[in-house]
């Protein structure tokens, strides 16, 4: 006699499911996963300059002095921590914790919108079913700038 069980409820179904995803997102080596952060990297990277390039940059004309300390102000009151700075070539470096200069709905508005991209550029590195698991968390992240 063949006794077949069945779950006795859907959410073990989804806990074995989740299981199964867990045990074999762990299958993807330590390279494969620098591999899709480099090439996330990369195309994120070739997006901004895009941007960049399109929409331009803006020159406003202030004495550098003066664009200098503002644009520091503003950045620290976004709750960036200035790191490095040279008046004299008005250059300075700042970072923050994630998601800073964002707030957390602007944060979560742009993963929403990113994560696609991201899972796209990932999976072949790390495979279909491990790309449902990434997040952008902004726990433990630290967002550095340098401003020119």
């Amino acid at each position: 006699m063949i006794v077949r069980r069945r779950f006795a409820s859907p959410a073990y179904g989804t806990a074995a499911v989740v299981a199964l995803a867990v045990l074999v997102s762990g299958c993807a080596s330590t390279q494969d996963k620098i591999d899709a952060t480099k090439a996330a990297s990369q195309v994120f990277c070739e997006q901004y300059e895009s941007i960049i390039s399109e929409h331009g940059t803006r020159i406003v004309r202030v004495p550098r002095e003066d664009a200098y300390t503002a644009t520091r102000a503003a950045l620290a009151g976004l709750g960036m921590q200035l790191e490095d700075q040279n008046p004299k070539l008005g250059l300075f470096s700042v970072s923050g914790p994630a998601p800073l200069p964002l707030d957390p709905a602007e944060w979560d508005k742009v993963s929403e919108a990113d994560l696609p991209l991201l899972r796209q550029i990932a999976e072949p590195h790390i495979g279909w079913l491990a790309t449902h698991f990434l997040r952008f968390e902004p726990v433990g992240v630290r967002v550095s700038s340098q401003q020119p």
